[in-house]
């Protein structure tokens, strides 16, 4: 959305809108493409095909400039933004995070319980799927603060600063 900005959402800090997961990486040719980017618009466009199946209106998963896919799933008066971050390990597992919050334009201004009731529902679907599918494993559903505690235990600088 150009021209957006955070829709409020109420009990925010209570919404679980971040997965993360591990997933077996697929053997794939890159052709110039970073395998963990095509890895994660894979993951991405079956999420988007499921909750498009579901009736939400969704974009097409494309590329971000700084994760390895991107979506917007669309209401009335505001959006919920969706990124998938994909890391590779060497174990042929990628460690993937699907992060998701909402925005609406400026002259919209939706309730927060719309909101909250939208969010809830898209991170809802967004978890049957990566539930339902075998070669994800390790599915975790965190608040922000909780994922921000995540990151901060498991950030390659965290073991780099704490030694």
């Amino acid at each position: 959305m150009i021209g957006g900005r955070l829709a409020e959402a109420s009990q925010a800090d209570q919404i679980k809108g971040c997965f993360v997961f591990t997933v077996r990486a697929l053997e794939t040719k890159p052709d110039g493409k970073r395998v963990s980017d095509l890895l994660g618009l894979k993951i991405f466009r079956k999420i988007a095909d499921q909750l498009r199946a579901d009736g939400f209106d969704i974009t097409k998963p494309g590329p971000g400039s700084a994760c390895a896919g991107a979506v917007e799933i669309r209401f009335p008066n505001f959006e919920v933004a969706a990124i998938i971050l994909v890391d590779l390990s060497e174990a042929g597992m990628a460690n993937c995070e699907v992060l998701t919050w909402c925005v609406r334009p400026f002259w919209r201004h939706p309730s927060p319980q719309e909101v909250s009731r939208g969010w809830i529902s898209v991170c809802s679907a967004i978890d049957k799927v990566l539930s339902e599918d075998p070669k994800v494993t390790s599915l975790y559903r965190l608040t922000e603060n909780e994922a921000k505690v995540h990151w901060e235990k498991t950030s390659p600088r965290a073991s780099v600063e704490h030694d």
